[in-house]
């Protein structure tokens, strides 16, 4: 049962999250939006204010806006009768609130727990570093052979090639150079030295933390799609709902703060995934745009439609068989 609803709230907060995007960018450009749901299926409460429908659908995964992207319409307050720049904002909307949840939950979680920075916190006991005597905990490390470690990310970066270590460190306001010696890591082939970070908790410090996970997952996103026409990424695979539902109530079981996580991996992935120039995603329909800005004449809406009919399609099919692999995976 946790699994089941830890699936439907975070599913639904990230859709929602997309979905409304979409929709405040519409009434913010006063094009026309006649509904706007959260959920999907049958209509459970509605209520009309101004020109626009507001309800709760029986099943909460998400929301949708319905505006009419598709037909011709002569309203000259229908989205495909405003001018293309308010259309493409419209669009990129969604996945921007996709980044935007991301950084909130990501700040939530570095805020709730602490985040590592550039500072000793332990030392680990025979190991380089404490062995050597030459850092302390609080030694704020400044830099590593040369290159700035602004962050512990960075200090860990430095750290993992190199056997010889010369560390700028700053202690008690006093710039000091140490010299270590790093072991290698018998689980892989990594140096480590044998520190382990200090961590701080403030909202604005967890902020920049945030913003920097969700760039570097946005980065391991790109670079996996990237790869996926020459195979894929070698022990990384897609999953589908199925194998979705297992990780979130894993996550769920770990804590809110693993599933707040999760939460936000999963809208960075569907950001980035709805900004692919395919058919029916918003992306596709930002490439119809911009082609038209280039041609510098509308592209005939009733054949984009049916473009993006066909490209749905596709997707549902590429769903299914994403389903199938997912089902097959749970008897192996």
């Amino acid at each position: 049962m946790i699994t089941f609803i830890s699936y439907i709230v975070v599913f639904g907060i990230i859709v929602f999250f997309h979905e409304l995007g979409h929709f405040a960018l519409a009434k913010l450009h006063k094009i026309r939006v006649f509904e706007f749901a959260l959920g999907f299926g049958p209509k459970l409460f509605s209520k009309k204010i101004g020109e626009t429908d507001y309800g709760i659908r029986a099943f909460p995964l998400g929301g949708f806006v319905k505006m009419d992207e598709d037909t011709v319409s002569e309203d000259p307050r229908s989205f495909l009768n405003a001018p293309a720049w308010k259309r493409l904002t419209v669009l990129f909307a969604g996945p921007i609130m996709n980044f935007v949840l991301a950084i909130l939950v990501f700040t939530i979680v570095m805020w709730g727990i602490g985040f590592p920075v550039n500072a000793v916190g332990e030392l680990i006991p025979d190991m380089p570093a404490a062995q050597s005597g030459e850092l302390m905990p609080g030694d704020n490390i400044l830099e590593i052979n040369g290159v700035p470690t602004p962050t512990w990310n960075d200090v860990t970066a430095q750290i993992a090639p190199n056997p010889q270590l010369e560390m700028k460190i700053e202690r008690d306001g006093e710039i000091l150079y140490v010299q270590l010696e790093a072991a290698r890591d018998p689980e892989d082939t990594r140096y480590v030295v044998g520190i382990r970070p200090l961590t701080r908790s403030n909202a604005s410090g967890a902020f920049v933390m945030a913003v920097q996970q969700t760039w570097m997952m946005s980065r391991e996103v790109v670079s996996f799609l990237a790869a996926l026409p020459a195979g894929g990424q070698e022990g990384v695979e897609i999953v589908g709902p199925v194998g979705m539902a297992g990780m979130v109530g894993e996550a769920a079981r770990g804590g809110i703060y693993n599933l707040l996580a999760l939460t936000g991996l999963f809208s960075i992935n569907l950001g980035i995934f709805n900004l692919l120039p395919l058919p029916a995603l918003d992306g596709g329909r930002i490439f119809f745009i911009l082609v038209e800005l280039i041609l510098r004449k509308k592209i005939d809406k009733e054949k984009e439609g049916m473009v993006h009919l066909a490209g749905f399609a596709l997707l549902m099919a590429l769903m299914l068989f994403v389903l199938y692999k997912d089902i097959l995976r749970l008897f192996q």
